[in-house]
């Protein structure tokens, strides 16, 4: 079994069309993010929110992603 993409291997295939690498990034960190929101903020619905938020501007920003 090969090891998982790396975030940068899935970044470009999302550029390249892959659709699906995007959404294997937010399957990877969403619990990571969920659980930060959490503690920051202290509540389930802004927490959601919260993460929800950040992987929407991931998406519209992951054009200027750069790997340096």
């Amino acid at each position: 079994m090969s090891p998982p993409p790396s975030d940068e291997e899935l970044v470009d295939q999302y550029r390249t069309g892959q659709g699906r690498a995007f959404d294997a990034l937010v399957e990877r960190y969403r619990a990571f993010a969920y659980r930060l929101g959490f503690r920051l903020l202290g509540h389930h619905h802004s927490a959601e929110d919260a993460s929800q938020e950040a992987f929407v501007r991931a998406f519209t920003g992951i054009g200027r992603y750069k790997k340096d």
